[in-house]
């Protein structure tokens, strides 16, 4: 019997020139199953009635001086169940039943050591256990080359982003991801990694050893795929996970508790000792990958979990961040300034904020985790200097969670960062946090962003689902973005499955196949469109760090008041205004000197942004309160910690027992807190065109249960005035630039829901119009359904309405290059790219 085993194995020994022997359904047969059986759909499963079942494969023939140097799966473990893969080699052949060689225990992506043997063999055992559903085998790998040399061999080089086709799937297992790279045309992944202890309670030291997950191995060698490498600093499914002091949450009242670290997993990176054994670990495994998977081309390091709350966004009614170990590193702040504080400072609680020590500590808490971050990052670096090393922002959340994104623009140890795809989302009602859809795909990114800026191409139903996904794509390479679908897991279930679904019960497109294969798509079809820089003549400032000048009552979110400042987006879109977005940190004299207008918004504005907007060339827009606080803080975002860097000065235009101070800009102006009635001047001024002579009721509840404020008593040339005659819209010209200014919040949403409007929808565009005409910005008045977004080469025209669109582009106003003159016929909610003539 032997001998005949033998004479089959000399006929069945797979040889060939490649190094990797894939055993699947085309080969199963050849094995041997106990009490397992293959399914007609390529799978080995516990045989019916069978709460246990072995698969052996045949004896694969590595090859001469060859041994296994690779072993990875695929198999499906549902809970309750399992599937445990051994293996065995031996230098001379043997019979697949043999008693020996002796089995070993198989590591899913590991990498055994040579042994040279050339003789191979795997056995897997399914268990169903107490599993409802029971477990399955799709295929095994083993491999004669490492990662490293295959890649080598390969004749591979470093990755570039922009030419991956990427993406990342949430709650993953082998056996998603093989539904997605063997069949889509995906070539790289990111993956979600960990840094785990060697065993439980054993701290992470100088005999640390990283060990890699599955996924990140298996995927280069089953598909070369690249992978982009996600680490987070705790796993709250691992008893080895490294644990950090406890952070303590605080809310307004001074009510403290512990944060539940598996819900909101917080980091107390203020814990050295935990960070000692983290940049430990971190630094460990970027060298693993280095030396022994150079398919691991980059690194994405989760954004501080300080900045996290306890319960479900949106209430936030406790902050993180309140430790022992968090307040002496503030004390150590303020006292390296000379302010010595002994406790944490009063935040904003329903007003306007005026206590300096308390925008003192704003300015610290966003840069303690943008050095924790950036100490990270150069870990990364030193490591491998080669790598492609981003974060993640959530700014455009508006709910203090995330980094300034000037912190990553100014540091060279980054090369991306992550945006949030939420501004197709913004103020009113959209049945999750109040936001009114002014354009259906139109993202954001940082302007003239110099990183690479990737974006979770995620399917946020009703804005960007499935018809719009591509119209998305175009916005995102215009704006030089690289879109990434993001699923959550629930492929290939082929259900709804994105954030807003899971968290928020909206309805989203169903995951298929087919869908994901349309999102790689569009993202090749994009990609030649990232040809020159985004077309923009308008800046629109976003505020981060002083986001907490008003937060609401009793919560830790910015005051709807604040958020409402988003509604500026409307006329601009309808209007199609050329705009990008900077975040308060990125603010610097050269980078608004790149645009003609600058839209300032935010109440309390910081050295650094106050230096920015007074030298700039630009003529600035100041609406509603902007400016009204001067801040205290550095003079620059990055600014060492010390006294001679900082500007201490503070003052604001509110009475708040204090006889108020001017805004900052040269219109000045204090704020009012009364009802009134607005009258717009008599006169041919173009900033009055089509509403000279008007008269609007201001009356809508403000802050604190007074009027709602507004910032009157201007100089420069008078426009509007309040009942009292006291001005409160002015031109005023200084060195050599315009400097605008209404002091009146033109949109307000109440905390009911309902909203006031100071102008009809009609009236708001034709004011935003002669603000455009005048400062000479091309802007399109009678564009109707239709967005147009263009860089140097190309423009993209989107029809937002519901019913096809026929006809020519509308005129522009002040263009500023003449655009294509062709009849249009553009589907409904979908969108035409125009070739723009050198």
């Amino acid at each position: 019997m032997k001998q005949f085993y033998l004479m089959l194995l000399a006929g069945w020994a797979f040889c060939c020139a490649s190094a990797e022997f894939l055993e699947n359904a085309a080969t199963f047969p050849q094995g041997i199953l106990q009490q397992a059986e293959l399914g007609p759909d390529g799978v080995i499963r516990p045989a019916d009635g069978s709460g246990a079942g072995v698969f052996s494969t045949r004896v694969i023939d590595l090859g001469e001086n060859a041994s296994a140097r690779f072993t990875g799966w695929v198999a499906e473990q549902p809970p309750g169940t399992a599937v445990q893969v051994e293996y065995r080699t031996a230098p001379e052949p043997f019979a697949p039943d043999a008693p020996s060689p002796a089995w070993k225990k198989a590591v899913n992506g590991a990498i055994p050591a040579a042994d040279g043997n050339r003789y191979f063999q795997y056995r897997a055992r399914l268990e169903t256990r107490k599993g409802k559903k029971p477990p399955f085998l799709r295929e095994l790998l083993v491999s004669t080359r490492t990662p490293a040399e295959k890649f080598k061999a390969d004749g591979l080089g470093q990755a570039e982003l922009d030419k991956l086709n990427m993406m990342m799937l949430y709650s993953v297992t082998p056996e998603k991801l093989f539904h997605v790279y063997s069949q889509l045309p995906y070539d790289a992944s990111e993956r979600g990694l960990y840094v785990l202890r060697n065993a439980p309670k054993r701290r992470i030291g100088a005999d640390y050893r990283y060990q890699p997950g599955e996924n990140e191995m298996y995927l280069p060698m089953r598909y070369g795929t690249r992978i982009l490498a996600r680490f987070h600093p705790v796993a709250t499914f691992s008893n080895l996970s490294m644990y950090p002091r406890d952070v303590i949450l605080r809310a307004k009242d001074g009510r403290e508790k512990t944060g539940l670290r598996e819900q909101h997993r917080t980091v107390n990176f203020f814990d050295r000792g935990f960070l000692d054994e983290y940049r430990t670990g971190l630094r460990a495994a970027v060298r693993y990958y280095r030396e022994h998977n150079p398919y691991v081309f980059g690194y994405t390091l989760m954004s501080p979990e300080f900045f996290y709350d306890t319960e479900p966004w949106p209430q936030m009614t406790y902050l993180s961040g309140f430790s022992p170990e968090a307040l002496a590193a503030y004390r150590e702040f303020s006292a390296k300034l000379g302010r010595p504080a002994d406790g944490w400072p009063q935040p904003s609680d329903g007003d306007i904020l005026l206590d300096p020590q308390t925008y003192l500590w704003a300015y610290w808490r966003s840069r303690a985790g943008a050095d924790y971050i950036a100490s990270l990052a150069r870990i990364i670096r030193e490591e491998d200097p080669a790598a492609q090393i981003g974060t993640m922002h959530y700014v455009g959340a508006m709910s203090l969670r995330g980094l300034e994104p000037g912190f990553i623009e100014l540091n060279p140890d980054f090369d991306f960062y992550y945006s949030s795809n939420l501004y197709p989302r913004v103020p009113g009602k959209d049945g999750l946090d109040g936001g009114t859809t002014f354009s259906y795909t139109r993202l954001n990114v940082e302007g003239h962003s110099r990183k690479r800026n990737l974006l979770e191409y995620d399917l946020w139903s009703p804005y960007i689902d499935a018809p719009r996904a591509l119209t998305y794509a175009r916005y995102a390479a215009l704006e030089g973005v690289l879109p990434m679908p993001i699923v959550l897991g629930n492929f290939p279930e082929n259900t709804p499955s994105n954030h807003l679904t899971r968290y928020h019960g909206m309805k989203g497109s169903a995951v298929t196949p087919a869908l994901l294969r349309m999102l790689a798509d569009n993202m090749r079809q994009v990609r030649e469109l990232r040809t020159s820089e985004k077309f923009s003549q308008v800046a629109v400032i976003l505020p981060s760090i002083s986001l907490h000048a008003l937060l609401e009552k009793d919560r830790w979110l910015p005051h709807r008041l604040i958020q409402q400042q988003l509604h500026v987006l409307a006329p601009l879109l309808e209007l199609n205004a050329s705009f990008d977005f900077l975040t308060e940190g990125y603010v610097t004299p050269e980078l608004l000197d790149r645009y003609k207008l600058v839209i300032v918004q935010q109440p309390a504005v910081y050295p650094w942004m106050r230096e920015a907007l007074a030298k700039t060339r630009a003529d600035l827009l100041v609406l509603g309160w902007g400016g009204t606080v001067t801040a205290p803080g550095p003079r620059k975002l990055l600014a060492p910690i010390a006294p001679e860097t900082f500007d201490f000065t503070s003052r604001a235009a509110w009475a708040r027992g204090e006889e108020p101070a001017e805004t900052m800009f040269a219109t000045g102006g204090t704020v009012r807190e009364r009802r009134t009635r607005i009258r717009f001047a008599q006169s041919a001024h173009p900033l009055l065109e089509g509403l000279s002579g008007s008269t609007f009721e201001y009356d809508a509840p403000g802050i604190g249960g007074r009027p709602l404020a507004y910032v009157a008593g201007m100089r420069g040339d008078a426009l509007a005035s309040d009942a009292q005659g006291e001005t409160v819209y002015a031109v005023q010209q200084e060195n050599g630039r315009r400097v605008i200014h209404f002091g009146a919040l033109p949109w307000q949403l109440n905390a009911d829901g309902s909203e006031k409007r100071l102008f009809s929808p009609e009236q708001e565009k034709r004011f935003f119009a002669g603000i455009l005409n005048f400062c000479g910005i091309e802007h399109y008045p009678a564009s109707g359904p239709l967005r147009l977004m263009r860089n140097g080469e190309w423009l993209l025209v989107e029809n937002t309405d519901d019913t096809p669109f026929r006809g020519t582009l509308p005129t522009a106003v002040h263009p500023a290059r003449k655009l294509p003159e062709a009849e249009l016929e553009i589907p409904a909610l979908g969108s035409v790219l125009l070739k723009l003539p050198r």
